[in-house]
């Protein structure tokens, strides 16, 4: 096989870029370019439906819930139908954010915060689809957040767009304000924003293909591996369970293993406890779990009804790993204890 080695591919004008299939490739319309992270909504670690009656990560991942009351809101991965024609690529799945029975006409937002505010800059474009049950009206905001001690947030964008009850793809260009003479904290991010705050007590938002990109135009959504995506979203949200498998649950595979070692008041465990992905940051919140689902409990081996109350996590803690050591009020010398665990950096 003969190998063809070029400086540039001209187009007919005689530059040194060329049209391919309708696109001309750039920086900003090669792999990468998607800043919204599970964008198509494939990956749910916590589960592929949650409820919040407040504010919180509780299905899928890097999406945010909010509800300006104490009514319950459900966000849940829907199911295309095969072969569908009505979203452009026939993607697998769609997010749904559903307030029926909320009774009320309160204020409910689907989010996301994208790490670091200088992540985007310049003018860029928002692109999804959306349908609403009602046909109700969303309001797309975009936030510019500083951070801790950083400089005030800044509204960047916020329109009004009118949901019909059937897919349609939305396309938002707009320009970020520039960042000059701003302070600029820890945990800075960009938010993406879909919010409701209509007189409709009773609908949901349906939407599929979130992209937000740098330039003015719209390109196709990029579809990363799963792979990809789902270590994407472990930099922010990490279980030791099976991927089907919700948190909290009475499940064995997976299970990290430690031993104990008797100290002068309590008893120390160590073992495996390094994360498969490095977190966002070194706070992250950490939940243990016994084989049988409590919280805050770590089982005995081959006993997984006699566990051990966590007191503390020892020393070494960090952005690769959970601790040195786990601690316990109590424990058994002569045998292994096995855990589960969720690690939680979301900004």
């Amino acid at each position: 096989m003969a190998d063809l080695h070029v400086n540039s591919i001209g187009d007919a004008s005689g530059g040194n870029t060329t049209t391919i299939n309708g696109y001309t490739p750039t920086v900003s319309n090669m792999a990468g370019r998607n800043r919204i992270i599970n964008g198509d909504f494939r990956v749910a670690q916590r589960g592929t439906s949650g409820t919040t009656t407040s504010a919180g990560y509780v299905s899928l991942d890097r999406w945010r819930a909010y509800i300006s009351t104490s009514s319950t809101v459900t966000l849940s991965q829907q199911v295309f139908t095969p072969g569908q024609t009505d979203v452009s690529g026939d993607p697998e799945f769609f997010m749904r954010y559903d307030w029926l029975g909320t009774g009320s006409p309160s204020t409910k937002i689907i989010m996301q915060r994208i790490e670091n505010v200088k992540s985007l800059v310049g003018t860029v474009t928002l692109s999804f689809y959306a349908k609403t049950e009602l046909g109700d009206n969303i309001d797309v905001e975009i936030y510019q957040n500083f951070g801790s001690g950083g400089s005030t947030e800044v509204t960047a964008y916020d329109q009004t767009v009118d949901v019909t009850d059937a897919w349609v793809k939305y396309t938002i260009t707009f320009d970020l304000p520039s960042l000059s003479g701003k302070t600029i904290g820890a945990s800075s991010y960009i938010e993406v924003s879909f919010a409701s705050r209509n007189t409709t007590a009773n609908s949901y938002l349906d939407i599929a293909q979130v992209q937000l990109e740098a330039g003015s135009v719209a390109t196709p959504f990029e579809h990363r591996p799963y792979g990809q995506e789902l270590a994407l979203c472990m930099r922010y949200f990490e279980k030791s369970y099976h991927q089907s498998v919700v948190p909290g649950s009475n499940a064995s595979l997976g299970m990290r293993a430690v031993y104990s070692s008797v100290g002068s008041a309590s008893y120390r465990f160590f073992g495996d406890l390094n994360y498969v992905v490095p977190k966002r940051t070194n706070g992250v919140a950490i939940t243990f779990y016994s084989e049988t689902g409590t919280a805050g409990k770590i089982s005995k081996y081959n006993a997984n009804t006699t566990t051990q109350s966590v007191s503390s996590i020892g020393g070494g803690y960090g952005e690769t790993v959970i601790g040195s050591y786990i601690q316990t009020s109590s424990g058994d010398s002569s045998e292994p204890y096995l855990f589960h665990f969720t690690a939680d950096s979301e900004l």
